[in-house]
Formats: structure tokens, C-alpha cells, sequence
């Protein structure tokens, strides 16, 4: 039986379709769709994170189970927040900003304040962050911070921008992606970096 069933799925759309819509439920309306009620006056931010729904509205991070319940509340002083997400770990940052904060799980595992206005942060999944800022002597810094929140270094780009960065799955390494804008064309390139030295 079980394989005349998978037979005629794998060959017949009409019985494929059937499956897929009422016993395995690959099909969702409207009707059947969780809602939250937010008030879209104040937020600022929405994104998934470990099978949550996160948001920020008015300085709240909130967390919504899948099934939209309210788990979870922390303060966040973020008025434009950007973020990146590794297994258990969300960082957020302010972009324009300095204020940056570490979650894991549904807890701010550490928050701090940059030199400069923050125009990107990443994390990897061990909870190293590495955190681009521009406005200070040099055009881009790139400051690197374990799980605990020490600064680990600051790698300051003198006469190039920085426009992403990535720290590696080992903690060894540290990428950056930089454009140089100071010729006819404009030139790119990755830097990688020991993180170890």
C-alpha cells in the first residue's frame, strides 16, 4: 500500500496536489495564517529569529511564539535598528547610531556603545560580533567582540570603506569587504585578517 501511495504522488499532480494541501498542509490561505496585532505607529523593526517573530516598537523588543503568542519584552534604545542572526545569537545595532546589543536566546547577553555611527554589524555562531562604524579619523572601523562583549581589536581602514564584514565559524578570522572610491573607478577587495594575531 505504502508504495502504490508513493508511487501515485510522485507520478499523478492531481493526488500530489491533494496530499499536499490536506494531509501534509503545504498549502496555507489567509483564513488560516496566525495574525499579530501591531501598532505599525512605532515599529520600527520585524524579523524572525529561533522560530520567533521579533519585533521593535517604541524601544520594546518583543518576542511572538509561532503560534503568536507574547513571550518575551527588553528595552532596546534603537531608533533605526539593523541586525544579523547566527544560530542562537541576534545582534542589533543603530544604524547612524552607537548602540549595539547581543541577544541570545530572549536575553541581552551584553550592550555597547561604539565610537562613530554603526552601517553594519554581523555575528557568527559562536556570538563574535564585528561591528563596521564610519565618522571617526579613519573612514571605516571595524571593531570585533567575542561572546562576553570584550573588544577584541579595532581594525581602522585609512583611505577605503567598508562595506560588510564576516567572522568565521572557528573565531580565527575576521573578512572584510572594502571598496576604494578614490580613483577613476571604483575598487574592490577582501581583506582577511587573524583574528589570533
Amino acid at each position: 500500500i505504502l508504495i502504490t501511495i508513493i508511487a501515485l504522488y510522485m507520478a499523478n499532480s492531481d493526488f500530489r496536489k491533494l496530499i499536499d494541501v490536506h494531509i501534509l498542509k503545504k498549502e496555507i490561505h489567509e483564513n488560516d495564517a496566525i495574525q499579530l496585532k501591531l501598532d505599525v505607529e512605532e515599529l520600527s523593526y520585524v524579523n524572525v529569529f529561533n522560530d520567533n517573530v521579533i519585533t521593535i516598537n517604541g524601544g520594546v523588543l518583543t518576542f511572538y511564539s509561532n503560534k503568536g503568542k507574547e513571550e518575551e519584552n527588553l528595552d532596546v534604545i534603537l531608533s533605526s535598528p539593523i541586525s544579523d542572526t547566527d544560530d542562537k545569537y541576534l545582534v542589533l545595532g543603530d544604524k547612524s547610531g552607537n548602540k549595539l546589543y547581543l541577544i541570545n536566546d530572549k536575553n541581552i547577553k551584553w550592550e555597547k556603545e561604539v565610537e562613530g555611527k554603526i552601517s553594519k554589524v554581523s555575528v557568527n555562531k559562536n556570538g563574535y560580533v564585528s561591528v563596521i562604524s564610519v565618522g571617526n579619523t579613519s573612514e571605516s572601523d571595524i571593531a570585533v567582540f567575542n561572546e562576553k562583549g570584550d573588544n577584541i581589536f579595532t581594525y581602522h581602514l585609512a583611505s577605503t570603506y567598508a562595506i560588510d564584514s564576516d567572522i568565521s565559524r572557528d573565531n580565527k578570522y575576521l573578512a572584510i569587504a572594502e571598496v576604494d572610491y578614490s580613483g577613476v573607478s571604483a575598487k574592490s577587495q577582501v581583506k582577511i585578517i587573524s583574528i589570533d594575531n
